[in-house]
């Protein structure tokens, strides 16, 4: 009994240490937790976590016997955790623990319209994007210029994400899109997947006012920088500060507007809301200004004119009818706002 006692005392002061993971394990999940464990009468003396080879945590004294380092190594990762316990008896041992997390998960193909984003694209920002993945993924997001993550909507293998074109793209200007997701294994996208690219330039309208009159009829182009989407939408959205001098019509790459008679007077053209048919748009209401002078009438008989393209204000609709509308038109013949007009702000602005 006596030996029996002895060899027992022994056994219960030898230093013992549990680790999991266990030594060697492959493809952990990246969001497991590291768990040490002594037995009752025995003390963490140390412990130290290194992830590919640099030390990410180091603590002294636990006194708990249990312990979770606060680690979650990134996926495709190789950690190592070393520890020192300490017997009831003061016996002190050392134990080494590694193991490798499960392999990241890789973007293998980043598309807008059908073709691979690029540093070199420009794409539309009326475009849904299109993901593939090289793994099944259990969710995923986009975010831009590292604004709030918006969901992809994933393919039943998980292998595929969409994100429709509800986003703000400014138009003319770079962006860099980060994709964020989470492998149905636990496996997470490696650092620096990030794609740059370009939005196209809005849509614009500039004035052809050269053969302007201010007396009988003259015709002044406003010409879009791309074809028109939808000319009668555009048409909806046109308002004219004195219909009874201009008319207009809409032709696929611009306005013509048709003015009668213009004296010294001043005609205000507003265009609130145009989409060019490469997804491009109006990003602010467009107004423009045509006016006469009596002095160019007297002595030429073709009078000047002043024409400028502001952003930012339209015409109020109680003083600015449709041409050959009532001014009581129903508001559905307003075409709708650009994508990310804010729902905080009436659209056409006032």
């Amino acid at each position: 009994m006596l030996v029996a006692a002895v060899v027992a005392g022994i056994f219960f002061n030898i230093p013992r240490v549990e680790i999991s993971p266990a030594n060697n394990a492959t493809a952990v999940r990246s969001g497991g937790i590291i768990r040490i464990e002594v037995p009752r009468f025995s003390s963490i003396s140390k412990v130290s976590v290194a992830v590919n080879g640099e030390q990410q945590w180091l603590e002294y004294n636990i006194e708990d016997s249990t312990y979770s380092p606060p680690i979650q190594p990134a996926s495709g990762s190789m950690v190592t955790v070393d520890v020192k316990t300490t017997s009831a008896i003061g016996i002190v041992r050392e134990f080494s623990s590694s193991f490798t997390t499960v392999e990241p998960l890789a973007v293998t193909s980043a598309r807008a319209g059908g073709r691979e984003i690029s540093p070199n694209s420009a794409i539309s920002p009326q475009t849904p994007m299109s993901f593939s993945f090289d793994k099944p993924v259990a969710a995923a997001w986009i975010s831009i210029d590292g604004a709030a993550s918006m969901p992809l909507t994933l393919g039943a293998d998980g292998l595929s994400g969409n994100l429709e074109p509800s986003f703000v793209l400014k138009q003319g200007a770079e962006h860099t899109l980060a994709v964020i997701a989470s492998g149905a294994d636990g496996s997470g996208i490696a650092a620096g997947e990030k794609k740059t690219f370009n939005v196209i330039k809005p849509l614009l309208l500039t004035a052809d006012a050269s053969a302007l009159s201010t007396t009988g009829s003259s015709q002044v182009f406003l010409k879009s920088s791309v074809p028109f989407d939808d000319p009668d939408l555009v048409g909806k959205s046109i308002r004219v500060s004195n219909p009874e001098k201009c008319d207009f019509s809409v032709q696929p790459t611009g306005i013509l507007l048709n003015i009668h008679d213009l004296g010294d007077s001043e005609i205000s053209v507003s265009v609130s809301s145009a989409f060019g048919n490469d997804g491009s748009y109006l990003e602010l209401p467009a107004e423009f200004h045509f006016r006469g002078t009596t002095d160019a009438y007297a002595t030429t008989g073709t009078g000047t004119f002043a024409v400028s393209a502001t952003y930012g204000s339209t015409i109020s609709k109680k003083n600015n009818p449709a041409s050959g509308a009532d001014s009581g038109a129903a508001e559905s013949d307003i075409p709708p706002p650009p994508p990310g007009w804010p729902p905080c702000c009436p659209w056409p602005p006032r």
